[in-house]
């Protein structure tokens, strides 16, 4: 009877979310697109070029004329590949245009909610259900996480709803995995396709992986499927691995602009111009980073500005710790929108209270692993609570390295909440 009553439960929550999610992403989308409607091989940040060139070419290769960049040096490993191949598949099904490609890889993205809104609703007391549905609706209010689910230019937007995959499955293994450790298949392998996506999407995600892969190991018992997992994950850093030293000749597990993106983070000029004003963005500072150098290729200016980030940093170490600060308040303190256009009227309100939804869920989740570790309730707790901090860390430690915008954190809301959500409704197991 108990069990009928949980399932029913459920389902009825399950689709309460599903339809609440999907008409409040799909209404931001259109507001958002149809405002903004194009080409999407128009889109910035190299991913609609580099579609483009995926379709017309099959390859990444991009030769732009960006006064950040040599005019004529091509970048074969600029970004990593998930944005541009899901801009370039959509494209093919829906044609050329940014608000329909937009629609659709929204609903597409917004499948792994729902994967996780079901981990979540089978896990948790039922007594506690309005609660929980209530905790992962209301990020979807927040103007910070429904920039990332409406964005076709930016890696947040294919990394927020995977990465919320991954640790509801992680919060909650009891609902595939059971207690002797066996995991269910399906499950296991959802588990690493999500993860591979996250790498796939964005390079400064891999100390994520390893977060999140670590724990993945601790819940899955040695054997067969321990070893599916690993198998799994690096499949795709080995992929792009091979992938980049086919076509320039260096194995990397990033791109050719995270060394342009370390150095932009950590320059003379960097505390006079961070935060950015509204509007602005450090990007349009990058040509100032190249004035008396030519680069041959794509590494030789990676590798340049890497080792010039390095080298102000070992120069100016009390400049370095002020950055660090204010980097580190941009991401978990600010209440102003950083990195994109200034919003007036009842829109900037918006964003504001988005804001405050993100500061609360992001500071609550943080209080709340550190009492799992300080004062465990029930097994599994200590461990979840370090691994969540780990895992909080690893995301924004790339950040604060190089630089730090709003929307790099706001996908570790839906986390957040997740970790709200096994505080307010436990069960027996969470191990």
């Amino acid at each position: 009877m108990a069990q009928a009553r949980q399932s029913t439960v459920t389902r009825n929550l399950l689709i309460v979310y599903c339809l609440s999610t999907v008409l409040i992403s799909l209404a931001a989308c259109y507001a958002f697109l149809s405002q903004h409607r194009a080409s999407v091989y128009l889109l910035p940040n190299l991913v609609g070029p580099t579609a483009q060139s995926l379709t017309e070419r099959h390859s990444f290769t991009v030769c732009p004329t960006d006064p950040a960049i040599d005019p004529y040096l091509c970048l074969y490993d600029g970004r990593m590949p998930a944005a541009s191949v899901f801009i370039a598949v959509l494209r093919g099904i829906v044609g050329d245009d940014s608000l329909r490609v937009g629609l659709v890889k929204t609903v597409l993205m917004l499948t792994l909610v729902w994967l996780a809104g079901w981990t979540v609703f089978s896990s948790v007391s039922p007594r506690k259900a309005a609660l929980v549905l209530a905790l992962l609706l209301v990020p979807f209010f927040a103007t910070p996480l429904l920039a990332d689910v409406v964005n076709l230019q930016v890696e947040e937007g294919y990394t927020y709803s995977a990465l919320m995959l991954c640790v509801a499955l992680l919060l909650f293994p009891a609902f595939w995995i059971s207690e002797s450790g066996r995991a269910r298949w399906p499950w296991l392998i959802t588990l690493a396709l999500s993860v591979d996506l996250l790498y796939l999407a964005k390079s400064s995600m891999i100390a994520v992986v390893a977060v999140l892969v670590f724990w993945g190991l601790l819940q899955v018992k040695p054997g067969a499927q321990r070893l599916a997992l690993c198998l799994l994950v690096l499949a795709a850093p080995v992929g792009w691995m091979v992938h980049a030293h086919t076509v320039s000749g260096r194995y990397a597990i990033g791109t050719s602009l995270d060394g342009i993106n370390f150095h932009k983070g950590n320059n003379a000029k960097f505390l006079e111009r961070f935060p950015p004003q509204p509007g602005r963005n450090l990007d349009e500072f990058d040509h100032e980073l190249n004035v008396g150098h030519v680069f041959h290729n794509e590494w030789e200016y990676s590798d340049y500005h890497l080792q010039a980030g390095k080298q102000y940093m070992r120069k100016h170490p009390s400049e370095t710790v002020t950055g660090w600060w204010r980097k580190f308040y941009v991401l978990f303190f600010s209440m102003k929108k950083i990195g994109s256009t200034e919003s007036q009227g009842a829109m900037r309100l918006a964003e504001t209270l988005g804001l405050v939804i993100l500061r609360v869920f992001l500071w609550v989740s943080f209080l709340l692993c550190c009492l799992w570790i300080v004062r465990p309730a029930l097994p599994g707790d200590r461990l979840s609570g370090l691994l969540m901090l780990a895992l909080f860390g690893a995301a924004a430690a790339p950040y604060l390295a190089g630089f730090g915008y709003t929307r790099h954190i706001s996908v570790l809301l839906l986390p957040a909440a997740l970790v709200l959500c096994r505080y307010a409704a436990p069960k027996a197991r969470f191990f």
